[in-house]
């Protein structure tokens, strides 16, 4: 894709416009134009999507210079045509310069040519201004691709402008704008995940702020909300357990009263908390004598949640009767909750009933065959008899996990069932001390799996390795700016 060979058409393109008439009819052949080459470069971008995988990227590029050519022609006339005299032919000239940049930058951004899709985000936001959604969209995409070529700071000065420019974080129907209402958190997010802790304080106190003031906004409004749900999810990051518990408490429905999954929500956060296990019990207690007919799937999500806190209280035998209960009564929940199972087996294992607990163990590696707590209890099992003392028992759980791990991406290859089993197989090679392999093989999943939540943890596992295993810590580094650059998942949200 060459971006600037469009300019030697586009200015004959402009010559010839010139020489038409300067009548009232001019401002609507230029909007005509700009028109016609915008559709152009679409029906070439349709066509894409149907041709023959090996013809595909030769029309994407020729589409990537029709919507160059578009561009570039839409923002030379723009100065030509008086907003004031023809306000509707300059309007629509400059939404098409501002869906051809977009749609241009979106093609290179896929290409990794990161600084041309800079480039042109940058000229188009010089050469024009936008309001509301196209400023937002514009700003956003250039933060990205900013954050995409690793510069961070100019992608965060960006974002600020974005977020300043467009307060509150509202469409004109008064929605909530996801993209820009989200970033606050996003950052806080990224920051901290990559360990940087003092940034991460800064970005912390900047959200809360952000969030709180949006919550003092008129009550009952769709923002005021999300502002509640947003900082829930901010204190609920940082441990601030009371907090999230009184933003969660904001969140109401027509009735007044908080829905049940909010209710379910704080019951949860008081599981969490130190010494509140009684009143967790108490809390989901209440809620099953309280749930009505259409709230029934609820039902075994409590029990289970009774017995996870029965287990944590050390009443092992109440725990496994409400277990029992769960896979003999509610066996559609029972067959896609591996926990469940897990749960059983943990509870035999704690009763002392080390042989029975085992075939419980076997049971659910079977049962849930490929599923991430039946990769995990490989491991458990030979952590345990490591742990014992057991060696030849531990490697022999050990080896079969690797196999087992094969099997699994085998089967799921090309899908997070593989990136999952990846994941479980580096563990393992850690607990062999192959960190090497280990890392290796984190950053190989990372690199089939970017935007995957298994690929990015993968990455962070493989920095932390280089760094305190390996001691290498400019690799580490350098995973981690990889990561940072990926984290807001940058091929979404383009202007279409």
């Amino acid at each position: 894709m060459d971006y600037h060979k469009t300019l030697l058409s586009t200015t004959v393109l402009i010559l010839a416009m010139s020489l038409v008439s300067c009548s009232d009819n001019r401002a609507v052949r230029l909007r005509y134009e700009a028109e016609r080459l915008y559709y152009q470069a679409d029906r070439q971008m349709k066509d894409a999507a149907s041709a023959p995988e090996q013809s595909r990227t030769a029309i994407r590029k020729s589409a990537a210079d029709a919507y160059g050519e578009t561009l570039e022609f839409s923002l030379s006339v723009l100065d030509s045509i008086s907003s004031t005299e023809h306000p509707v032919e300059h309007r629509e000239i400059r939404y098409l310069a501002f869906q051809s940049a977009n749609r241009l930058a979106s093609l290179y951004f896929r290409a990794r040519s990161f600084d041309t899709c800079v480039s042109i985000l940058s000229r188009l936001l010089d050469k024009t201004s936008y309001e509301g959604a196209a400023q937002v969209t514009t700003s956003i995409s250039l933060g990205r691709a900013l954050q995409a070529s690793d510069r961070w700071d100019s992608a965060l000065t960006v974002y600020q402008g974005a977020m300043e420019n467009h307060y509150p974080p509202v469409d004109d129907s008064g929605e909530v704008v996801d993209v820009l209402f989200m970033l606050p958190l996003h950052i806080f997010q990224i920051v901290n995940s990559v360990g940087d802790t003092s940034a991460a304080m800064g970005h912390y106190e900047k959200a809360e702020e952000y969030y709180r003031s949006l919550a003092a906004l008129e009550p009952g409004g769709k923002v005021v909300t999300a502002a509640h749900t947003a900082l829930a999810r901010l204190y609920h990051e940082t441990g601030r357990w009371e907090s999230v518990i009184s933003e969660l408490r904001q969140l109401r429905d027509s009735t007044g009263e908080n829905p049940i999954a909010i209710r379910v929500n704080i019951a949860d956060i008081y599981a969490r908390m130190p010494n509140c296990v009684d009143s967790a019990v108490a809390m989901y207690e209440s809620l099953l004598s309280q749930l009505e007919p259409a709230d029934s799937l609820y039902r075994p999500r409590l029990k289970f949640k009774i017995a996870l806190m029965k287990m944590e209280k050390g009443d092992f035998v109440d725990a496994r009767e409400i277990l029992i209960d769960l896979k003999r009564n509610y066996p559609r929940y029972y067959g896609t909750t591996p926990l469940v199972q897990f749960t059983i087996a943990r509870a035999f294992e704690r009763l002392e009933r080390w042989n029975r607990a085992e075939t419980e163990y076997k049971y659910l590696i079977e049962k849930y065959r490929g599923s991430e707590r039946a990769m995990a209890t490989y491991l458990y099992l030979g952590d345990h008899y490591r742990d014992m003392g057991r060696n030849d028992e531990a490697q022999k759980w050990y080896r079969e996990a690797e196999g087992y791990y094969d099997e699994i991406a085998v089967r799921g290859a090309g899908t997070l069932i593989e990136a999952r089993a990846l994941v479980f197989k580096a563990d393992l090679y850690r607990r062999w001390d192959d960190y090497q392999r280990s890392a290796e093989l984190l950053v190989t999943l990372f690199n089939k799996y970017p935007q995957s939540d298994p690929g990015r943890s993968g990455l962070l596992k493989a920095a932390a390795i280089y760094r305190n295993e390996l001691n290498q810590p400019e690799r580490a580094d350098s995973l981690i700016g990889r990561l940072r650059s990926m984290l807001l998942r940058p091929e979404e949200g383009w202007g279409t």
